[in-house]
């Protein structure tokens, strides 16, 4: 099993390949054994889309009582709503919500882009790369669309 790691950190996407034999909170449990068997002192889990492992929370609780990592849950699909969280960690975590690029954030990125830009591309971040192609940038953000309804 590969995954990316360094040093006190392990990252694991759970979209991608090296994850797929990770189907249920055992497997996860014997991963994050294995990377931290040895380590001292406090490290770092981020494990991301972890909605795609069965009954995750278990192995998250575990985590936290060993009282030995800090765990970082993150996801971009609606499989995993914060009214979930609640249920599944119990007043162990500490929801961060990421909202749109304001106006102002919108302009450092786009320098010589106009309100009217703004008000047609709106403030998601990741059409930044498309530089303001109409084109480009709407298929994102109808993918974007499709893909949270």
């Amino acid at each position: 099993m590969c995954f990316d790691y360094v040093r006190n950190i392990l990252k694991l996407n759970f979209e991608l390949p090296n994850t797929f034999d990770i189907l249920n909170f055992r497997d996860l449990t014997k991963v994050v054994e294995t990377w931290n068997r040895g380590k001292t002192g406090k490290s770092y889990i981020f494990l991301d889309e972890i909605s795609k492992v069965e009954d995750w929370e278990r192995a998250v609780n575990a985590f936290h009582a060993m009282k030995k990592f800090d765990i970082y849950i993150t996801g971009s699909n609606a499989d995993l709503l914060s009214s979930d969280l609640s249920t599944y960690l119990g007043g162990r975590f500490v929801e961060i919500l990421i909202y749109p690029l304001s106006h102002k954030e919108f302009k450092k990125i786009h320098l010589n882009s106009t309100f009217n830009d703004y008000v047609v591309f709106g403030g998601i971040p990741s059409i930044s790369t498309f530089d303001l192609n109409y084109d480009l940038s709407m298929n994102a953000l109808r993918d974007s669309f499709n893909s949270a309804i």
